[in-house]
């Protein structure tokens, strides 16, 4: 089960750590869409379509698949991709499908194994229902990793080309193609993140820190304030500076509980000046929020500007740590990853 699991998780990246690719000719910009100034929706040439499907059937064949249902893959890439990340329910669902699928390939594997020494594991042709919803996990991480963008049809050309063994790049140059293409667009979206705050500053009611962080009172409560020890019980939805929700207590129906000194920096100073009752907004520079690195997940990426809009509604009693408290099991964004 263990390794079914890393494969799982694997697969599920795959769509964020391939993307990256163009010819040297081929210059990124922005959508042409009437989209907001500060979206990361960048163009994705065909050949970084191409080369992500490329990409994408290869790690799936180091993982013994073989051959996809390539009319049900297509069906699903497309259905993932209208699907986008605000389908957490569906994604997560299929998602146990295919966990459940690749648990019983690799028990059936074993039991062959432990029956015959001399037996090899058999490559996998994924049939069409899995390889449709191989198709709709993937699409939609292609939404989550703003490549909403790409050429699907020139993506599941990849796939097809190199499980018919007849790319029209190889790897070196489809790898080379893929890594430039991350680097343009990573540098655009630093440099989105980084317009963001110098165009927020100036915005009337925005206030900065010495350290930075820029906050806006919306509504000014007149109880205690708290101290960097204390736990506080907040409200609070955080988005990218794209408008895109990535964290919500709202969504999750209650509110979160933590220590001051258990977030990242931007939250702890933001928290310090709000009285209980207050409602603020904390825009929140990289260097105060998760740096260079991003969240271990990836859902939060290297360099990100951060806007949390955040209601101190109490500061509470520290919960009495025993062996029977319950494991959190969404973790809050805005504390230490």
């Amino acid at each position: 089960m263990k390794n079914s699991l890393k494969v799982l998780s694997a697969i599920i990246v795959v769509s964020f750590f391939v993307f990256s690719a163009c010819k040297p000719t081929e210059k990124i910009k922005k959508s042409k869409e009437p989209i907001n100034k500060y979206s990361m929706a960048f163009e994705v040439p065909d050949s970084v379509s191409y080369s992500i499907g490329l990409s994408m059937s290869n790690y799936l064949q180091r993982q013994g698949i073989q051959s996809v249902n390539q009319v049900a893959y297509d069906a699903g890439m497309k259905a993932g991709a209208k699907l986008g990340g605000d389908s957490k329910t569906i994604i997560d669902s299929i998602g146990q499908v295919i966990q459940e699928f690749m648990i019983g390939y690799n028990e059936e594997m074993q039991t062959k194994m432990t029956a015959d020494s001399t037996f090899q594991p058999e490559p996998m042709d994924l049939n069409e229902a899995i390889s449709a919803n191989f198709g709709i996990l993937l699409g939609s991480s292609l939404i989550a990793q703003n490549l909403g963008k790409a050429n699907i049809d020139k993506l599941v050309l990849g796939v097809k080309d190199h499980f018919a063994d007849t790319p029209k790049y190889d790897s070196e140059l489809s790898g080379v193609m893929l890594q430039r293409y991350f680097d343009m667009t990573d540098s655009l979206r630093v440099g989105l993140n980084e317009q963001y705050l110098t165009d927020n500053k100036v915005k009337e009611g925005v206030i900065t820190t010495a350290s930075g962080l820029q906050y806006q009172v919306i509504t000014k409560g007149d109880g205690a304030i708290p101290a960097a020890t204390d736990f506080v019980r907040v409200n609070y939805k955080g988005t990218f500076i794209s408008g895109k929700t990535f964290d919500s207590s709202y969504d999750r129906g209650e509110p979160a509980e933590f220590p001051l000194n258990g977030v990242i920096p931007g939250w702890a100073e933001g928290l310090s000046l709000m009285p209980i009752g207050s409602k603020y907004i904390f825009t929140i520079p990289q260097d105060l929020a998760y740096g260079k690195q991003g969240t271990r997940d990836g859902s939060i990426s290297p360099k990100s500007t951060l806007v949390f809009e955040v209601e101190l509604l109490d500061i509470v009693t520290p919960p009495t740590i025993s062996d029977e408290t319950p494991e959190t099991t969404e973790p809050v964004k805005g504390t230490v990853d």
